[in-house]
């Protein structure tokens, strides 16, 4: 969806989980949506055309 909904509750997970692994886990599933949305944030959304980019 790119947004942040599942961050939320992925940190929730992050502040009682125990297991290093899970934990590691849980923070790179944090890091790659966090990823998504700044490459998704770039100005240029896929569905702009050439024109509406340069606008």
């Amino acid at each position: 969806r790119r947004d942040r909904t599942a961050i939320v509750p992925l940190s929730r997970a992050l502040e009682h989980e125990r297991d290093p692994l899970v934990r590691q886990a849980v923070i790179e599933a944090i890091a790659r949506i966090d990823g998504i949305i700044d490459t998704a944030g770039d100005g240029a959304s896929e569905r702009q055309t050439g024109r509406e980019r340069r606008t």
